[in-house]
């Protein structure tokens, strides 16, 4: 686990900016073999021509040619999560909305065209151009709507709403307004001139999806189960569509107003018919929630995004499944390499949460062992490389066959999440940390409970083998680092000194030094035989959060917010710091 850190950040969140169709090889930084997955999935968007599809996730966003819905682009600059695409008329500029900034691209070249300033202040939650493709308009939660000039970026004067606007909101050129749902209302506000026009209510539930038809004439509103169907100048219902299990999380109107697309919890579509209300049919095959759906500028194609991490392409008439884009993984929560670095496990996902082996070599995925709910809070493979143990926050440990993928054992018997595994140098023993306090030591080869080690006072969040066998050091949020001898389940010592928590541990390969980090920001080297501090290494003003040391025992490193920084273990004087990571760095 603490070794990998560094190769998940340059893999995932290094940016690029390249044009080619295997991901995986897109913009690797000097030493990298392999991009491995992009992040969250997000947003969905055709180019006006609908020769595109943008996919966006992750920092950045992948163009898909739709005549064959192969990868044709990978554009990684943003500094955060996309969760807004917006393609302008012509289909020359891509708006890109992350966290608090909007970047302009140029879909065919893949140039980045610009940044627009962002008031930190502001939420934006969806960005769209206007209809001459002149002025780029984002709207969030509160009562403003923000312009900028697109040729230039420049930030025009802000229009100020009556109505506040809360859920993702709708723009309708046609009719010259905005719609946005606010717990169970309906606000709809005149985009020139941001008065408030009329309110809808009559909701049984909050509204998550608001979307105009492209004549203006028609308000869809999903809530719930159901779908409301709005004259948006009357502010009269005209009918109610039922027949989801889940609430819905998405609605969209074909380009000709005549069917209506929903994306729901039950994790699947259903077509209507926009005049009758008819059901046409459901699109199933998604294996989570769809929160996204977006029609092809023909209609004939509709795409849906699911928090199954996969995008899926349909045929809207048939109904027939077309093409099935994956290679999302969500958050990516822990990483192990093998022994012989030939296979890299990683642990995450959103609302279903995997387990997935890759070959390092070549970046391929070689299977999914596990899907659960629950949390993943650390994986770590048997020194034989024979097993992969992986801890939940169900108070589980899971044990795995890393060749066949078949489940070997489920440990049970903590009585809180479990926060760290690690395995002894000869695989034979496993320990598990955990937030009931105590580390539990089991027998690798038959998950059977040998013992349990108590004497923390708040939970253990790492645990650590010796090279040698001998010793477990077990770090946690008591601010102690606590010393145990295998062979007879004794309390050796305790390492004390930490203002706050010894998130993780780390022994030199002589066995003899354990290091932790801990929260004021330092690291104490310890003499493990004599309970001695050698020295204090100070990281001002950051917290460190891990620690490990080089495989010839002469280098220390600390992960930090700021980066990683590196002592010589001998001196114990700085040596550098590597900062080029733009998010924290909480394992090595």
């Amino acid at each position: 686990m603490r070794t990998t850190v560094t190769f998940l950040l340059l893999c995932i969140l290094f940016p690029l900016n390249t044009l080619a169709q295997d991901y995986t090889q897109l913009g690797l930084p000097e030493g990298a073999k392999a991009r491995l997955g992009k992040g969250w999935l997000g947003d969905i968007a055709y180019s006006p021509d609908g020769k595109r599809l943008a996919v966006s996730g992750g920092t950045g966003f992948s163009l898909y040619d739709t005549a064959t819905f192969q990868e044709v682009a990978l554009l990684d600059q943003h500094s955060g999560f996309v969760s807004i695409l917006a393609f302008s008329p012509d289909g020359k500029v891509l708006a890109c909305l992350s966290r608090q900034e909007v970047r302009l691209w140029n879909p065919v070249t893949g140039e980045h065209l610009r940044a627009l300033a962002v008031p930190a202040q502001s939420s934006l939650r969806r960005v769209w151009f206007s209809s001459d493709g002149n002025t780029l308009v984002g709207v969030g939660t509160g009562k403003t709507v923000r312009f900028w000039e697109a040729a230039t970026g420049k930030s025009l004067r802000p229009l100020a709403l009556e109505a506040e606007l809360s859920s993702i909101p709708a723009f309708s050129p046609e009719a010259g307004m905005l719609a946005s749902g606010h717990g169970r209302k309906i606000h709809l506000c005149d985009a020139v001139s941001g008065l408030h026009l009329r309110t809808l209510t009559g909701h049984k539930g909050d509204v998550y999806r608001v979307a105009f038809s492209p004549d203006g004439k028609t308000l869809a509103s999903g809530r719930r189960r159901e779908i409301d169907l709005w004259n948006p100048v009357t502010g009269k219902r005209l009918r109610t569509l039922t027949g989801h299990l889940r609430a819905i999380k998405e609605v969209a109107l074909s380009p000709d107003g005549k069917t209506l697309a929903s994306g729901s919890m039950d994790n699947s579509i259903r077509l209507w018919d926009a005049g009758s209300g008819l059901h046409l049919r459901t699109l199933t095959g998604h294996k989570d929630g769809v929160y996204r759906v977006a029609f092809s500028p023909d209609g004939r194609t509709i795409v849906s995004a699911s928090w199954d991490h996969t995008v899926r392409v349909w045929d809207t008439v048939t109904g027939k499944l077309r093409h099935t884009l994956a290679g999302h993984m969500g958050m990516i929560t822990c990483v192990a390499f093998s022994p012989d670095g030939k296979t890299l496990a990683s642990a995450g996902g959103l609302y279903v949460k995997t387990i997935q082996l890759w070959d390092t070599p070549s970046g391929k995925h070689l299977r999914t062992l596990y899907e659960n709910p629950t949390w993943i809070s650390s994986i770590a493979f048997s020194p034989d490389g024979r097993t992969l143990a992986c801890a939940n926050f169900d108070e589980t440990v899971h044990l795995w066959d890393t060749f066949t993928g078949k489940q070997l054992h489920t440990l049970t018997r903590h009585r809180n999440l479990v926060l760290s595994v690690a395995f002894n140098s000869d695989s034979r023993t496993l320990a598990s940390g955990s937030m009931d306090k105590t580390v539990r030591l089991w027998k690798a080869s038959n998950g059977r409970l040998l013992r349990t080690l108590t004497g923390h006072t708040e939970s253990v969040v790492d645990v650590a083998f010796s090279p040698d066998g001998r010793m477990l050091a077990s770090g946690s949020r008591d601010e102690t680092v606590r010393l145990w001898d295998l062979l007879t389940g004794k309390h050796l010592r305790t390492i004390t000194g930490h203002s706050d928590s010894a998130k993780e541990n780390a022994f030199s390969p002589e066995g003899k030094v354990p290091a932790n980090g801990a929260e004021n920001n330092t690291e104490r080297p310890q003499n493990a035989n004599t309970r001695v501090h050698m020295t204090m290494i100070t990281h001002n003003p950051v917290t460190v959060h891990s620690v490990a040391f080089s495989p010839d025992g002469k280098t220390l490193a600390g992960g930090s917010r700021e980066g990683i920084s590196l002592w010589d273990t001998v001196t114990w004087k700085h040596q550098r710091m590597l900062d080029e990571h733009s998010v924290p760095v909480s394992s090595l």
